[in-house]
């Protein structure tokens, strides 16, 4: 359980922005901040979410410590949001992958926005596109389609897909961040 709740502390933008990037890596500094969200966690868990907010917690620790493979590390990243925030479309109305894709891009831009409304929402919506259909061509084993993403978009260097890795981790941040600030809103969009 410690773990999970490091893996929570460490996803949450609760800390405040520093020149120190390194601040979290000091207790001290971050123990109030780890007690809000430790509050948090355990009024989530008391309300029987649980089992899902641990199930991410495990995903964000086997992203971080167990996966070392770029790729791998963005499908998983990506199933979070999709955890978090999408539902099984209805077949007999909608193209499947694209209702999944609007979900994806809709529910998640606007919670990242409401987290940080200085963030462009427009900004967000266009490289969560371009990051679900890299999912995408990865998961469906589409190579070829995965290379020419990164030679168009991504300057010809596979690492760089650790750009977009990090901007996954900094969404997550902000979609848990709303959950666990309002779960009944996020339970909402998700279900809608």
């Amino acid at each position: 359980m410690p773990l999970a709740f490091l893996n929570f502390g460490m996803a949450s933008r609760e800390f405040e922005t520093t020149k120190d990037e390194h601040r979290w890596h000091f207790l001290p500094c971050i123990e109030s901040h780890l007690r809000l969200i430790s509050k948090k966690l355990d009024k989530a868990f008391e309300s029987g979410l649980k089992s899902k907010l641990l199930y991410v917690g495990s995903l964000l620790k086997i992203v971080s410590h167990d996966i070392a493979d770029v790729k791998t590390k963005l499908v998983v990243l990506v199933s979070i949001i999709e955890l978090l925030l999408t539902h099984n479309p209805d077949f007999n109305r909608f193209n499947v992958e694209d209702s999944i894709g609007k979900q994806f891009r809709l529910k998640a831009s606007l919670l990242i926005y409401l987290n940080d409304k200085s963030q462009d929402i427009n900004e967000i919506k266009n490289k969560l596109k371009g990051i679900y259909n890299l999912r995408s061509s990865i998961a469906h084993g589409d190579f070829k389609k995965v290379e020419k993403y990164i030679k168009d978009h991504l300057n010809d260097d596979e690492n760089n897909i650790e750009e977009l890795i990090f901007a996954l981790y900094f969404y997550i941040r902000a979609i848990l961040s709303e959950y666990l600030n309002d779960p009944t809103f996020v339970d909402f969009l998700k279900e809608n």
